[in-house]
């Protein structure tokens, strides 16, 4: 049998409105190899707030591509097309990866990311929310609130400047 199974890695803290992009990468914990061609499904659902704008095969695929980009706080379905099969044993520090950007909310607090992919390679996802079972992955990243501004500017001149005279800067 095959058991696909997920690890997901990025950023454990990004400032708030910042782009973060994560890798998701799959290993195969069964006795049966996923031959290539073979086209898997990834589930990914973002935080409320998290807007993911770019999807792309890492290693071991040919394609990546997810459907809701561009949709804050989406379920993306990712469907990823292997281009070298993906043997038993495999685990996610080798096996196919790919990996997606997306922009932070600007507001600051901590925000977990699951993702979940059916370890018999269908479409029977088991979460990703709260998924505790192998085959789903989870990320947790601090958002940072930006810090106010250090730097003031203070601009001093007369009112009226006479032609032909100089005025005179001082910092």
């Amino acid at each position: 049998m095959c058991f696909a199974h997920l690890a997901k890695e990025g950023a454990t803290a990004v400032v708030s409105g910042g782009v973060q992009t994560c890798t998701i990468s799959i290993g195969n914990s069964g006795s049966v190899t996923y031959r290539s061609p073979k086209e898997l499904t990834v589930q990914d659902q973002l935080p409320a707030g998290v807007t993911a704008t770019a999807v792309s095969p890492v290693d071991c695929l040919d394609s990546a591509s997810c459907i809701q980009l561009g949709v804050a706080g989406a379920l993306l379905t990712c469907t990823l097309n292997l281009n070298t099969n993906l043997n038993p044993g495999t685990n996610t520090t080798s096996g196919p990866t790919f990996s997606i950007t997306a922009t932070m909310p600007t507001t600051a607090g901590d925000l977990t990311n699951w993702a979940s992919i059916d370890p018999a390679g269908g479409a029977a996802y088991p979460g990703p929310v709260n998924c505790t079972l192998p085959p789903c992955a989870q990320q947790t990243t601090t958002i940072q609130a930006l810090p106010a501004p250090l730097l003031t500017i203070t601009k001093a001149a007369p009112i009226i400047v006479n032609a032909g005279t100089r005025l005179r800067r001082t910092r």
